[in-house]
């Protein structure tokens, strides 16, 4: 049984300005690489593309969640049928 993708929503928040975030296996498009202080970045990621985000040192806290997009929702022009 093949899988259609779905959409979901990183939501990433940063408790020091200046926090440099680095993504692997690479940058998700939308995602920051750098945030400050009381900033809140969202953007769109894909179900089976994993992702990983850290900040540059354990002095940098950040704090991610992940939600996903529910009901019939085409966030990403995929059209489930």
């Amino acid at each position: 049984m093949t899988r259609t993708p779905e959409a979901y929503s990183l939501e990433l928040a940063v408790e020091d300005d200046g926090t440099r975030l680095e993504y692997e296996p690479a940058i998700p498009a939308g995602a920051p690489t750098t945030m400050n202080a009381g900033e809140v970045a969202s953007f769109l990621h894909e179900t089976g593309d994993a992702v990983i985000v850290r900040p540059q040192d354990a002095e940098h806290p950040i704090y991610v969640s992940a939600h996903m997009t529910g009901g019939q929702g085409d966030l990403l022009g995929i059209n489930p049928k």
